[in-house]
């Protein structure tokens, strides 16, 4: 039996590619078992051993990561590498003068089994850190996640989302947010921060400076954006067009929802995948996110708001990949200026038009948009070669459902009232309740799997996933 792991961090972002990921492995009769659960719950139980060997793929290559890396090395598993944060990655890599980074430390890359690109730049930081012997094991794939974005592919599998969206909001304009460093710098973040200077071997005088400033410059993206809200509001663009405004995972859905309370022209939402929303956006607004990129391919006008606020940060944040794939400004006003153009208030200059045109082939290419990432990631997985021990072959996946039903119940009062409950670490809060077998079925159906059969189960954290035989 193989068996295919994969720890999901951010479910509205991560959940629907490792399924199509699963789904197509599992289709092909390269995998014939899946478990994709939360990342909090997930990685500690495979760290410890008591999941069966299989193929891991992990999201990052930070030093922090390097004894959960060694610890499934051990237990006999196979890791596969694909950098979610990649534009963070190659940002960094120019920033730094093209060397190894905080997301790409060398012991990992070594340790990894295959690496798994976006494009050729990220490759190349990959090439300047490996021996060429340990080269041999990245291959430029793309991302799933950026696949899935295909519109063709995105009308048929999102149909259902799609159809409400449009419905509740048929004109709309969507901002997405990167906003929790502007109000989580407190004394503990300090404190973490200077701890990380301790920890990690790479961090320097300069890259803590860099932190402080990445802190000051989104404070003034979030005064910049309400500055925003409020002469949009006060422009006659309100009266027939919406502002959807959606939180970054990371951000506080509550802190934003309190603040924006009664303003009829603004809604906060963070429902299911970005995706939907996107496509029946009129126009994506953001800074220095990934949404930007997503929206650029998707054919979307795409402006990228970053404010100014000294010469060193301003230039790295105008390089940055996913700032110029759109139409860059850096006041509110301007930010109103053109979005006003877009929706038709001003007539479309061809300079500001070609600009547009311009980022959607930037982001088409940096996201390797000819390639079929889906089939070259499963034929990839094909060549990983996992040792089971004979009983392992025979294991019930129906036991094994019920073994993890015991060990996070039992880590969830183990962290809830052992010695790390000062700290009020609750497990699995972002895994969505709702992933019951027909919203599985459903969603398999939707992502075109509907003659594949599955026996499906669900816990708290995880969804599992195997492959019927048919005899």
């Amino acid at each position: 039996m193989r068996y295919l792991y994969l720890p999901v961090e951010t479910y509205s972002r991560e959940f629907d590619p490792k399924l199509l990921l699963a789904l197509k492995a599992l289709s092909d009769g390269v995998i014939d078992r899946v478990i994709i659960g939360d990342q909090k719950f997930l990685t500690p139980v495979l760290r410890l051993g008591f999941l069966i060997p299989g193929i891991v793929i992990i999201k990052s290559a930070q030093q922090y990561i390097l004894k959960t890396i060694k610890s499934l090395k051990k237990y006999g598993h196979r890791i596969v590498l694909q950098d979610e944060e990649a534009l963070v990655t190659i940002a960094d890599a120019e920033q730094e003068g093209n060397q190894e980074t905080s997301r790409n430390h060398r012991s990992c890359l070594n340790l990894v089994d295959k690496i798994w690109c976006w494009h050729l730049d990220e490759y190349n930081i990959y090439a300047r850190i490996l021996e060429k012997k340990q080269l041999k094991k990245c291959l430029i794939t793309g991302n799933i996640r950026t696949w899935m974005l295909r519109s063709d592919f995105l009308k048929v599998s999102y149909e259902g989302e799609i159809t409400q969206i449009t419905n509740n909001h048929p004109k709309f304009i969507l901002f997405n947010s990167t906003f929790s460093q502007a109000y989580n710098i407190n004394e503990k973040d300090t404190r973490e921060a200077l701890k990380r200077v301790l920890k990690l071997e790479n961090i320097s005088v300069g890259k803590f400076r860099s932190y402080l400033e990445w802190c000051e410059q989104t404070q003034m993206v979030v005064f910049g954006f309400l500055e925003f809200v409020r002469i949009f509001r006060a422009s006659p663009l309100s009266e027939d067009v919406t502002l959807i405004f959606r939180p970054h995972p990371s951000d506080d859905f509550d802190f934003y929802s309190y603040i924006f309370q009664g303003l009829k022209e603004v809604r906060v939402v963070r429902k299911d995948s970005i995706a939907p929303w996107i496509f029946s956006a009129e126009v994506v607004l953001g800074s220095t996110c990934t949404t930007l990129l997503e929206a650029s391919m998707l054919g979307k006008p795409v402006i990228a708001f970053v404010p100014k606020i000294g010469e060193s940060i301003d230039k790295t944040l105008e390089k940055n990949i996913v700032n110029r794939v759109g139409y860059l400004v850096d006041t509110p006003n301007r930010l109103l200026e053109c979005v006003e153009t877009i929706m038709g208030q001003i007539k479309l200059a061809q300079s500001f038009k070609g600009e547009i045109e311009k980022g959607i082939k930037k982001a088409r290419t940096f996201a390797s948009w000819d390639l079929d990432t889906p089939k070259i990631q499963v034929n990839e997985l094909k060549d990983l070669e996992i040792h089971n021990s004979s009983w392992i072959e025979l294991f019930n996946f129906k036991a094994f459902y019920y073994f993890l039903i015991i060990l996070e119940f039992s880590m969830t009062i183990y962290y809830r009232f052992g010695y790390l409950a000062k700290i009020r670490y609750y497990m699995f809060q972002k895994f969505p309740v709702k992933l019951k077998k027909k919203f599985i079925i459903r969603r398999k159906n939707s992502l075109g799997f509907s003659n594949l059969a599955l026996s499906v189960y669900t816990t708290k954290a995880c969804v599992l996933l195997e492959r019927k035989i048919k005899k």
